[in-house]
């Protein structure tokens, strides 16, 4: 996971995605080549709206610098439409049951131009509910043709 996610040099063997050799020396080329990695602990900000983590660093904003808060949720909201991933936007990730962290988490690393997604034990800390909704999601994602 590391060698994918450019965190570590692979120094053998050969790597491909699509068919094609790849090989990162960072975690930024990984992301741009269209990896994204959750890992199971996640990266969420707990006091902070699932719309507001999902664009942590990517945030709308005005010429002046404010948060333009309504276009934040509305983006937010539509693309976790768009992905048929059955989360609220609006409510603080803290308070969400652990498997709905975990889809926020895997919408989170969905909001780029993914290709290929690889989650990190993703139901190790589930319950069999929570495993089921999770899994919802994954097939959802699988559907788009996220590999």
């Amino acid at each position: 996971i590391k060698i994918l996610s450019g965190v570590h040099v692979h120094d053998g063997g050969s790597i491909e995605i699509d068919g094609k050799p790849v090989s990162f020396a960072s975690p930024a080329q990984s992301r741009d080549a269209g990896v994204a990695v959750v890992y199971q602990d996640l990266s969420l900000v707990e006091s902070l709206t699932g719309a507001d983590n999902l664009l942590l660093g990517r945030e709308p904003k005005t010429r002046l610098g404010f948060l333009k808060k309504r276009q934040l949720v509305a983006q937010a909201e539509a693309f976790l439409k768009s992905q048929n991933i059955p989360l609220d936007a609006r409510a603080m990730v803290g308070s969400l049951p652990f498997a709905y962290r975990q889809m926020t988490e895997i919408a989170k690393a969905l909001m780029g131009d993914v290709r290929l997604l690889i989650l990190d034990e993703p139901t190790s800390a589930l319950t069999d509910d929570e495993e089921k909704i999770l899994f919802e999601a994954i097939r959802a994602v699988a559907a788009r043709g996220v590999g």
